[in-house]
C-alpha cells in the first residue's frame, strides 16, 4: 500500500510529461515504458509439474480457498477485482463469465485459461499466474517460452527438482532467473519422511547458480495460519515457511518498484514536473525468517563469482574530520556528472544508442570505485559505499553482456540509485 501511494502521482506526472509537445522520442519512449511497468500489476509466476503444490502455494499467498487439488485450465490468473468473479477462455475462442470462486465452480469443457478476481488485500498490485507443465519436456519448453516471457517473478514449485525440470530451466533466459525462487511447496510431507535436510544439500549447488534462494514451505499449514478465526497464527505462519517466502517476494516487488519510480523522477525532473510524492520504501533486508522451525533456513544464493564481501584489509588512517563526507561528495558529483551527459545524449529525435548508454554507465561506476577504492579508510561509510560500487561493476558487466532497451534502463537506473544512496550518506 505505501508503494502504491508512492507510484500514483509519479504516474500522473508521467502522463502529463508524455503529452508535452517539447519531449524528445527518446525520453516519450523511455517514459511510455515506465509508465506501463508502472501502471500494471507486478506478474508473479507459479510453475511446476502437476502435484508439486503450486495450487495450495497460491491459496497461502492469497490467503483464500481459491484453487482446487486439480487445475481447472493449464494457464489460471489470479488478478484484483471488486468482486469474486472468473473469466473461462475456451479452445473455440468463445468467453464465458461467471460469478464465484474457481474452487466451487464447474468448469466448461474445452478451457484454456481462466481469469479469476478476488477482493483480496494480496492482488492489490500484484497478481498470481498457476502455470501447469506437462511431463513431456518438448510441451513443457514450449508453454515456459510463452508464458514466462512478461513474468516479473517467478515461483517454481517442486518435489524434488530432478534432471527434467533443472533442464528446462536451464534453457530459460538469466533475466528470469534473476528474480525466482525455487519452492519446497510440500516440505512438510519431506519433514514426516526425514528427507527435507537431504533434499535441501543436494540442491544447494544448483540454487546457488540458478536461483535467488530455496524456500521449504507447509502451504496448507500456511493456509491454516493465515485463515485461523482468530486471526493470524504468527507462531504457525512462521514455522509453516510461507512467512519467510512472503518476505522474499514483497523485497523482490519492493526493489523493482522503487527501481522504476527513481528512473520516473529523473524524466519528471527533466521536464520539470518533478514530484514532491513520498519516498519509495526501502527494499526490504536479504534477512528473511527462517522458513520453517524443524527444518534448515532458506539456501541463499552465494555472492556471485568475484564478489567482495569483505571489509579492505589493514586500511590506512581516516585523513581528518570531515574527510569522508569531501570523499563522498565528489563521488556524487562524478554520477551528477554523468546524468547531466545522458540527459543531453537522449535529447534529440535519434534513436537511443543502449550501447552508448552502457558504456557511459560503465564507465561512470568504474570511475567511482576507483575514487572510493583509493581512498583505503577505516570509514564504515567509505567502506560501505566502496563495496557498492564493487558490487555497481560487476552488474554493468552483465548488463553489457544482456545489451538491449531494458538492460540500459537498468544501468541508469543503478546509477541513480547509487546517486541517491551516496547523497544521503553525505548528508548524513
Amino acid at each position: 500500500m505505501e508503494t502504491q501511494q508512492a507510484i500514483e502521482p509519479i504516474v500522473s506526472g508521467l502522463r502529463q510529461a508524455l503529452c508535452r509537445e517539447d519531449i524528445s522520442a527518446q525520453y516519450r519512449q523511455w517514459g511510455g515504458q515506465l509508465l506501463e511497468r508502472l501502471c500494471r500489476p507486478v506478474r508473479i509466476v507459479v510453475a511446476g509439474l502437476p502435484g508439486s503444490g503450486k495450487s495450495s502455494l497460491i491459496n497461502m499467498l492469497v490467503a483464500q480457498h481459491v484453487l482446487g487439488n486439480t487445475n481447472a485450465a493449464p494457464v489460471i490468473d489470479l488478478a484484483y477485482g471488486p468482486k469474486p468473479r472468473i473469466r473461462f477462455e475456451l479452445e473455440d475462442g468463445t468467453i464465458h463469465r461467471a460469478d464465484g470462486i474457481l474452487q466451487k465452480m464447474d468448469v466448461p469443457l474445452g478451457v484454456i485459461r481462466a481469469l479469476q478476481e478476488l477482493p483480496a488485500p494480496a492482488l492489490q498490485g500484484q497478481s498470481y499466474r498457476e502455470l501447469e507443465l506437462d511431463r513431456r519436456f518438448e510441451v513443457s519448453q514450449r508453454i515456459l517460452e510463452v508464458a514466462l516471457s512478461e513474468a516479473d517473478i517467478v515461483l517454481w514449485c517442486t518435489n524434488d527438482f530432478k534432471d527434467m525440470e533443472q533442464a528446462l530451466w536451464a534453457n530459460l533466459p538469466d533475466e528470469i532467473k534473476d528474480h525466482s525462487f525455487l519452492v519446497l511447496a510440500k516440505a512438510d510431507r519431506k519433514i514426516m519422511r526425514g528427507t527435507l535436510a537431504d533434499t535441501i544439500r543436494q540442491l544447494e549447488p544448483i540454487v546457488s547458480e540458478e536461483f535467488l534462494g530455496l524456500y521449504p514451505v507447509a502451504s496448507i499449514q500456511g493456509m491454516t495460519a493465515r485463515t485461523s478465526g482468530t486471526g493470524e497464527d504468527q507462531h504457525l505462519w512462521n514455522s509453516s515457511g510461507g512467512k519467510s517466502l512472503c518476505y522474499a517476494i514483497q523485497h523482490q516487488v519492493d526493489s523493482g518498484r522503487s527501481a522504476d519510480i527513481d528512473s520516473a523522477q529523473m524524466v519528471l525532473a527533466k521536464f520539470g514536473n518533478a514530484t514532491a510524492a513520498a519516498a519509495p520504501p526501502k527494499p526490504r533486508s536479504r534477512e528473511v525468517p527462517s522458513p520453517l522451525a524443524s527444518a534448515p533456513a532458506p539456501v541463499s544464493a552465494p555472492a556471485p563469482t568475484g564478489e567482495t564481501t569483505s571489509r579492505p584489509a589493514e586500511p590506512a588512517p581516516a585523513r581528518g574530520p570531515g574527510a569522508a563526507t569531501d570523499v563522498l561528495t565528489q563521488a556524487v558529483n562524478v554520477l551528477s556528472r554523468s546524468g547531466q551527459e545522458l540527459l543531453r545524449e537522449l535529447d534529440g529525435d535519434a534513436p537511443i544508442d543502449t550501447d552508448t548508454i552502457l558504456n557511459r554507465c560503465a564507465s561512470s561506476i568504474a570511475t567511482l570505485s576507483s575514487q572510493l577504492g583509493d581512498t583505503n579508510s577505516v570509514d564504515p561509510a567509505l567502506q560501505d559505499a566502496a563495496l557498492a560500487a564493487q558490487d555497481g561493476e560487476e552488474m554493468m558487466i552483465l548488463l553489457r553482456m544482456e545489451r538491449g532497451e531494458d538492460a540500459a534502463l537498468d544501468a541508469v537506473t543503478l546509477l541513480l540509485q547509487m546517486r541517491k544512496e551516496l547523497t544521503a550518506q553525505a548528508s548524513a
